[in-house]
């Protein structure tokens, strides 16, 4: 199985129809662990559609402070697989996976149940008796 990292879709607030303003909020986990400070980009395969998009990361705000991976491509996706809008906290989640170098892919759907973060979790937690 491959290894699941879970992030949250992003929003500016506005959500446009058009796709503008959308985006994937990473982890401090996930930028720490899997990407390069001396990478340019990353690309992102996002299930179901079908171009890879192209993501800058090379920007100070990025590594600063940053952790959104902003794109009109990830909204189209978002908007196209139903998750154009959302309330505060409820936002939906992304599950990343590293396919090698810079290369990843998302999806909305985990693979299977056990590479949810939750069923994860769950599973580690004591029985009640």
């Amino acid at each position: 199985m491959s290894h699941i990292v879970l992030a949250k879709a992003w929003n500016n607030g506005k959500f446009l129809p058009n796709g503008g303003g959308y985006g994937i909020r990473l982890t401090n986990y996930f930028k720490d662990e899997y990407l390069d400070i001396n990478w340019v980009s990353i690309t992102l395969e996002l299930e179901g559609w079908e171009k890879q998009v192209e993501l800058a990361i090379n920007t100070d705000a990025f590594w600063s402070h940053g952790r959104e991976l902003r794109s009109g491509v990830i909204g189209k996706w978002l908007i196209a697989n139903g998750k154009a809008s959302w309330t505060a906290g409820q936002e939906p989640e992304i599950f990343l996976r590293p396919l090698g170098g810079r290369y990843f892919a998302a999806s909305l759907h985990a693979e299977a149940p056990t590479d949810s973060v939750d069923a994860i979790l769950a599973a580690t937690q004591p029985l009640d008796e």
